[in-house]
């Protein structure tokens, strides 16, 4: 069973999954393996766009397919730093806040396995 909460035009956010609520904050981790499929998928798909385009023989479609292909990998190239540096100073950001809340060895350690492998 799949629980999720949203709408088609906002988004979707998976929260629960078998019965196993789902960590609304996944912890740095799994954002940086994100941020790493998002830099590899675009030129899959360019790729696989391009020989498409190619199987038709459409001088056009191919150019299309090519143009498109080299913006959408240069986009996520250009993404991909940005994404890095946002999530990882996210966590520097709130570990700090809890440490400075809660003013402990213990309360450091807790937040930063809560925050970098969205353990709770």
């Amino acid at each position: 069973m799949v629980e999720l909460e949203g709408n088609p035009t906002e988004g979707w956010t998976l929260v629960s999954f078998d019965g196993q609520p789902i960590p609304q904050d996944p912890g740095l981790l799994t954002q940086l393996i994100v941020d790493f499929r998002d830099v590899i998928t675009p030129p899959q798909m360019a790729i696989y766009n391009l020989v498409e385009a190619a199987l038709t023989g459409n001088a056009t479609t191919i150019q299309d397919a090519l143009a498109a292909g080299v913006y959408s990998v240069g986009a996520a190239i250009a993404q991909f730093p940005q994404s890095v540096i946002g999530d990882i100073g996210y966590v520097v950001q709130n570990l700090a806040a809890d440490v400075a809340a809660r003013d402990s060895a213990m309360a450091l350690i807790d937040a930063f396995g809560s925050l970098v492998f969205g353990l709770t």
